[in-house]
């Protein structure tokens, strides 16, 4: 499922086409994502931006590992380049918990975590 209109609160995504992003031998360091092309990474915010729009997001049900750790909020899996994003319906966190959505990273999970990054379904009025 395709999904676009979501924003990224307390990062950004760094798209293939970003002008401060790297590029591999001239082409953009595209990954496979169960056999999807997929590119781009979760950053660094830039200033005055508080929630940028996300580029369109591939959403897949996929099978449980066995290797994966149950929570009350979904799988984890415990991998140091994906970091687990909450999905919220707004920016009041708590009860609008949706999903864990996994989200590809250079840094350390831990920096994240600690910048509150989450994806928000709407933006304040």
């Amino acid at each position: 499922m395709l999904s676009h209109g979501l924003f990224i609160e307390g990062g950004r995504w760094g798209a293939v086409d970003d002008e401060d992003e790297a590029l591999v031998d001239g082409e953009p360091d595209l990954y496979d994502v169960t056999e999807v092309k997929c590119g781009g990474h979760v950053c660094d915010s830039r200033l005055f931006e508080l929630m940028p729009l996300l580029p369109i997001i591939y959403f897949k049900a996929v099978v449980v590992n066995p290797e994966w750790e149950p929570t009350n909020e979904g799988y984890v899996r415990h991998d140091p380049a994906i970091y687990d994003c909450p999905l919220y319906v707004t920016r009041f966190r708590g009860p609008t918990y949706t999903v864990m959505c996994q989200l590809k990273s250079v840094d350390p999970v831990s920096k994240w975590v600690l910048a509150g990054v989450a994806i928000i379904c709407q933006e304040d009025e």
